[in-house]
C-alpha cells in the first residue's frame, strides 16, 4: 500500500508515514528505510501504525506498507514531513 512520494523542502527532516487499516489485516513492515515505532494493530478493530524515516539531505521519500490478510487493503496512509531545530 502506497500513498506516493513526498519530499521535504529542506535538509535535517524527520519524514513520517501513518496508516490506518481495517480489522481482518495486521501490518507486516514499511520499505524504503523507514522504522516502524508504533503498530497497534488488534483481531477484530481497526488498528495504525506509525513509522519514520531521518533524513539529514532532502531527498524524496515513497515507502510502501505491506499488510497481510485477505483482501489486504489500507483505509488511509498519510505521510508527512518536519524540520529539526
Amino acid at each position: 500500500q502506497q500513498n506516493g512520494s513526498i519530499t521535504p523542502s529542506n535538509s535535517d527532516q524527520i519524514v513520517i508515514s501513518v496508516i490506518g487499516n481495517d480489522y481482518t489485516h495486521s501490518i507486516s513492515s514499511i520499505d524504503s528505510g523507514f522504522t516502524i515505532a508504533v503498530n497497534a494493530t488488534t483481531s477484530g478493530y481497526y488498528g495504525v501504525a506509525i513509522a519514520y524515516l531521518v533524513q539529514t539531505a532532502a531527498a524524496a521519500a515513497s515507502p510502501t506498507w505491506t499488510l497481510s490478510g485477505t483482501p489486504a487493503n489500507a483505509s488511509m496512509i498519510i505521510n508527512a514531513s518536519f524540520k529539526s531545530h
